[in-house]
C-alpha cells in the first residue's frame, strides 16, 4: 500500500484559503525560501527533519512568513548570520523571530553612551569632565 501525500489544506482544514491568517501580513515567499535554503545548507537534516512532507514544508514556510513579516530582508539575513555562529542546530521559528526582534530594536534605538564615552566632544569638554570628576 502506497502512502498518499496530503496537501496543507487536507492536513489543516482551517488553513484552506488562508482562513487562519487571512489578515496577517507576510514576508515575501522568496525571502523565506532563500532563508530555508541557507538553514538547510548550514544545518542539513537537523533543520529539514522538522518538515517530514512537502505539505509540512509549505506550511512551515507560510508560518515563518507570518512570523518574519515585521522584519526587512537585511534584518532576517543578519539574524541568520548570528544563528550560524551561535546555534549547533537550526533555530526554531520563535528563536529566530526573537533574534530578528533584537536586531530591529538595536537599529531603531541606538545605544546611548555616557558623555565621557561619546567621541563628538573635543579636548575642552574632556578637560571639563576630568575637572568634574576630580572635584575642581
Amino acid at each position: 500500500m502506497q502512502k498518499e501525500s496530503k496537501t496543507v489544506s487536507e492536513i489543516f482544514p482551517a488553513r484552506k484559503n488562508n482562513v487562519m491568517n487571512k489578515n496577517k501580513p507576510r514576508q515575501e515567499k522568496k525571502v523565506v525560501q532563500k532563508l530555508f535554503a541557507k538553514l538547510q545548507t548550514n544545518y542539513g537534516g537537523l533543520f529539514t527533519s522538522r518538515f517530514a512532507t512537502k505539505a509540512m514544508l509549505e506550511f512551515g514556510i507560510d508560518e515563518w512568513r507570518v512570523e518574519l513579516a515585521p522584519y526587512s530582508e537585511q534584518v532576517i539575513f543578519s539574524a541568520y548570520s548570528i544563528c550560524k555562529n551561535q546555534y549547533m542546530r537550526g533555530p526554531s521559528m520563535s528563536e529566530f523571530g526573537g533574534i530578528c526582534k533584537m536586531i530591529k530594536r538595536s537599529k531603531e534605538q541606538p545605544e546611548k553612551r555616557p558623555p565621557w564615552q561619546q567621541t563628538n566632544y573635543g579636548k575642552e569638554m574632556a578637560k571639563k569632565m576630568c575637572n568634574l570628576v576630580r572635584g575642581r
